[in-house]
């Protein structure tokens, strides 16, 4: 992967892009919303987002990586009844839980959508140290039940790489996205 773009998303939701590179030989778009904790506005504001990346950078297909409310996000703007300008490939959600999760909701995903969902476990602990493991794998227990085939990954580790905010600087996490997304 090349880094590609850094979209930067205000609490207002004025969007600003910096580019560090061409778009090409699997670029990485990362989005850092400034207020991070009402998926729903911030999937409004992710649609605005795809819609520029679209217009401006002709994104018509993307993988979709989101940690923590990242993954709420991504999922809301993905089950939201918005046209979409660019076609998702796979998502990977990486401690992430849906609460208030409706069949409704996941019945609005589109139906080949390849769907990695990781999990972290610190040691003798009932997760990650920020949210609950059955609370994320609750995801994939709906997923399966709906009919989709998510895979399901455990960290299993120290506070070092395992906990919430390690995880998705964890090499073993990097490795499962890149081998999810890509291929071995």
């Amino acid at each position: 992967m090349t880094k590609g773009l850094v979209v930067h998303v205000s609490h207002a939701g004025h969007v600003t892009v910096q580019q560090f590179g061409p778009l090409k030989n699997n670029p990485t778009i990362q989005v850092i919303f400034a207020d991070n904790h009402h998926a729903k506005r911030q999937a409004r504001q992710f649609a605005t987002v795809m819609q520029g990346l679209a217009k401006r950078y002709h994104v018509t297909r993307y993988n979709a990586v989101g940690h923590s409310s990242g993954g709420n996000i991504i999922f809301d703007y993905l089950t939201a009844q918005v046209p979409q300008r660019a076609q998702i490939n796979k998502f990977v959600t990486i401690g992430s839980t849906y609460p208030g999760l409706t069949t409704q909701q996941l019945n609005r995903l589109p139906r080949s959508l390849p769907i990695l969902n990781i999990a972290g476990h610190v040691w003798h602990t009932s997760g990650d140290g920020g949210v609950n493991l059955q609370a994320v794998l609750k995801f994939s227990h709906q997923l399966l039940a709906a009919g989709w085939s998510p895979k399901t990954q455990i960290i299993h580790g120290s506070p070092l790489t395992a906990s919430h905010s390690m995880l998705h600087i964890n090499p073993q996490v990097d490795l499962l996205i890149i081998q999810f997304l890509y291929g071995n």
